[in-house]
């Protein structure tokens, strides 16, 4: 990148970052919340009995893991967008 990123980007990347970090937060307590403690392992043992048993739960760990997909994207992107381009290893 050949010039420094303005404020607003860097405001932007921050508060997407943190959004998506609260998001993921939220969305972990809601799975907790609605009574899926077994989490993932309940899904993969019995998939059918969990989605019948608890729906709400399984969309909460969709929601969880796309939104950590989301969280993992922005900081990549961001990193590589607003590095320093210009540093020199030493």
């Amino acid at each position: 990148m050949t010039t420094a990123p303005s404020r607003f980007h860097i405001g932007l990347y921050l508060v997407s970052v943190t959004g998506l970090s609260g998001l993921a937060i939220g969305l972990s307590y809601a799975v907790f919340a609605a009574g899926l403690t077994d989490g993932v392992e309940s899904f993969l043992t019995d998939p059918s009995g969990t989605v019948l048993g608890n729906p709400v739960g399984v969309l909460g760990i969709a929601g969880v893991f796309g939104t950590l997909f989301c969280l993992f994207v922005a900081v990549i992107v961001g990193g590589a967008r607003y590095a320093d381009q210009n540093r020199q290893r030493k």
